[in-house]
């Protein structure tokens, strides 16, 4: 058992069972995972103020390495899906290609890699920016794949219909489909180029994000105003030739603007309030099979119990973390108890137990973050730890 300051236990898979193993992170001599990187952020919207929760959106950002990896894996993980370890080949070993430099960059070494490879790294490491962006800079909570909400689905017990509508007949849709803390509905498509800012690669992957953006809508609801649609593409750039400019993120809204959202044919009165159960427990079964625990991702989708019914683990307080498995590109998963009990509910009870759960752990967050800065720490109750000693430059 990890004892963190105040309220914060992880408490290893009480009433979970045993994790599934899972192969550590391996070090290759590049930079330590722990390692802090900061790149620039360019806001491209209409209205940049209504695209950020903080007044002014932030020029600059940062994160460790452990924290934009374990995005990227996360973005790589299916929902509905086995884990599949051919998707996440390249992502455990993505630390190596960092360059020892307080800049987000790239090894110089990386240019001398294979087309193919440098086509992943970018690719990947730029879904991993993205929802870093989304999470730290959006107010986004739960970020789920738009293809699983655009054909009817069983969600705890019950035949949801499709949230995503094709527009217009188009064939490509965005990749992302996210909720910020109001509920409101933010569709996003990410992009990671080895480029320059206005390189042809960059301008070439944005432009077709755009056209994606356009080519869905949420139904039953409005994109929000200020990037309710967003391409969030990363130029990532080489140690050596581009030191003085360094890696930089655009977030750019679409022409078509946020347009309104497709008809269902019905309202939720409390839709614009709290988040649809669907999209919640899509997010939450991610996280899980992340985890490498697709026994809890099947119950999270089908309100079967996460816990068991020992009295210690009923009686946990809402706040404690729970340890439910490793991270395949290294760590420890913990998801807050509260929205652990929320997920073997449905309808208003998952409801009020998910608010209660989240409002618990809100009053704690920011002192986790205090306490370990290295750790992923998600609104959404969910958390990833390091579990190996603060490193130097070098492992």
């Amino acid at each position: 058992m990890t004892s963190l300051p105040g309220p914060f236990v992880v408490r290893p898979n009480w009433g979970l069972g045993a994790a599934a193993g899972c192969p550590c992170w391996p070090q290759y001599g590049g930079t330590a995972p722990t390692r802090q990187v900061e790149w620039d952020l360019s806001w491209e919207c209409r209205d940049n103020s209504k695209c950020v929760a903080a007044p002014g959106p932030p020029t600059k950002t940062s994160a460790t390495v452990f924290q934009l990896l374990t995005l990227a894996g996360i973005a790589a993980t299916s929902a509905l899906s086995p884990l599949d370890p051919w998707a996440l080949r390249y992502v455990p070993f993505y630390s190596h290609c960092f360059a020892l430099d307080p800049k987000l960059l790239l090894d110089a070494s990386v240019s001398e890699q294979s087309e193919e490879y440098r086509g992943h790294l970018s690719g990947e490491l730029g879904e991993g920016l993205a929802w870093w962006v989304l999470f730290e800079h959006m107010d986004i909570i739960h970020i789920c794949r738009v293809k699983h909400l655009m054909e009817p689905r069983s969600v705890a017990g019950h035949q949801v219909a499709p949230l995503v509508r094709p527009a217009r007949g188009q064939p490509r849709q965005p990749d992302l489909y996210c909720l910020d803390a109001g509920g409101n509905v933010v569709l996003a498509e990410a992009k990671g180029r080895n480029d320059s800012p206005k390189g042809p690669k960059m301008r070439a992957a944005i432009d077709e994000g755009l056209l994606q953006v356009c080519n869905a809508d949420p139904v039953g609801r409005n994109p929000r105003i200020g990037c309710g649609r967003v391409v969030i593409a990363t130029a990532l750039r080489d140690h050596g030739r581009s030191v003085r400019k360094g890696t930089t993120t655009r977030i750019v809204e679409p022409p078509c603007g946020p347009k309104r959202g497709a008809s269902d044919g019905g309202g939720d009165a409390d839709a614009t309030r709290t988040p649809p159960e669907a999209v919640a427990r899509l997010s939450y079964a991610t996280m899980l099979r992340f985890a490498g625990r697709p026994d809890l991702a099947a119950a999270a989708m089908e309100a079967r119990t996460l816990l068991d019914s020992h009295e210690h683990v009923r009686a946990l307080p809402y706040d404690a973390l729970l340890s439910v498995g490793r991270a395949p590109t290294g760590g420890t998963v913990s998801v807050v108890a509260g929205v652990l009990l929320a997920l073997g509910q449905s309808g208003s009870q998952f409801m009020a137990r998910y608010a209660d759960g989240l409002g618990a752990f809100a009053h704690v967050a920011d002192g986790l973050r205090e306490a370990l800065p290295e750790a992923l720490v998600l609104r959404s109750g969910v958390v990833v730890t390091p579990d190996y000693p603060r490193l130097g430059d070098r492992a």
